[in-house]
């Protein structure tokens, strides 16, 4: 088992923090405002974008030092945690989803529905912060079953 880079969970945790509290500053206004600002648009998308990166970082440095399997793939890390019981199921699932629709944003962002785009955003963004409240559990109970 290889050491956890605490710093990088830190840094990628803190951005993650930073990214959810401006997406939900910017959707503030109205869906019908949101879906005629294309500078909103593109900064929420942008932001959404480190968000899920972030999230990734972390999911694949505890998959490849402390989880039970290589994941093949982004959404499969979250699976890969569920897996070596780091993150809940339907946590895993819910990141499975919005790992999903950033490969939307990254490869078919021309498909994306700015209207869908908001909905999801408004009512996905709490995951990304159980996310971060089951990995700092985990990392807790790791740390002291090993100062015990």
């Amino acid at each position: 088992m290889s050491p956890i880079n605490h710093d990088l969970i830190l840094k990628r945790s803190g951005e993650i923090r930073q990214g959810v509290s401006r997406i939900q500053e910017y959707l503030q206004v109205s869906q019908d405002e949101f879906v005629l600002d294309p500078k909103l648009i593109a900064a929420v998308k942008y932001e959404c974008l480190v968000v899920i990166e972030s999230a990734i970082a972390i999911c694949t440095h505890l998959a490849s030092n402390i989880g039970s399997r290589v994941p093949e793939n982004y959404p499969d890390c979250f699976l890969a945690l569920r897996d070596s019981g780091i993150i809940s199921e339907d946590l895993a699932a819910r990141l499975v989803f919005m790992t999903r629709f950033r490969n939307l944003l990254v490869h078919r962002y021309w498909q994306i529905d700015d209207h869908r785009a908001y909905n999801v955003l408004k009512s996905d963004l709490p995951d990304l912060e159980d996310f971060l409240r089951e990995i700092g559990s985990f990392l807790r109970n790791r740390q002291n079953d090993e100062t015990r």
